[in-house]
């Protein structure tokens, strides 16, 4: 979320991201640092908007699995990403404008803290320790 978590994140919704891909958990109210998002419409379907720069994902949830569309206002690139939660842990596939893939998975071992590790587009692995307060280090 996250579903693309890094994506997301640069995409400016790193405040929707792991709420959606947790269950939609309070959404907004996940991270620091990032842009603020709006959300409308039911738990299964909904449209959220980047308050800072009107990019819009549209979430669409059913039982465990996830899938997330988007596109760069700027641009018009869009984005699409897939996720299934089993258990703790979130494991996420998403496809860029030029059809690169990236990898993540999102260990939730705490009500507010996250492992987050991953392949970006670029195939740079990362990793990241998230909690509410401090943000991703």
């Amino acid at each position: 979320m996250r579903l693309g978590g890094e994506m997301l994140m640069r995409a400016g919704f790193r405040n929707v991201v792991l709420p959606v891909l947790t269950g939609l958990m309070a959404v907004v109210a996940v991270l620091p640092f990032t842009a603020h998002a709006r959300c409308y419409g039911p738990a299964k379907f909904q449209t959220c908007e980047n308050l800072n720069d009107g990019a819009r994902i549209i979430v669409a949830h059913e039982g465990h699995n996830s899938v997330i569309m988007g596109a760069d206002p700027g641009t018009g690139h869009t984005f699409q990403g897939f996720a299934t939660t089993l258990g703790q842990t979130t494991y996420s596939s998403n496809i860029d404008f030029h059809a690169r893939v990236s990898f993540e998975s999102l260990d939730s071992y705490a009500p507010s803290q996250y492992h987050i590790e991953g392949r970006n587009f670029d195939k740079r692995p990362y990793t990241y320790q998230c909690t509410v307060l401090l943000g991703c280090y």
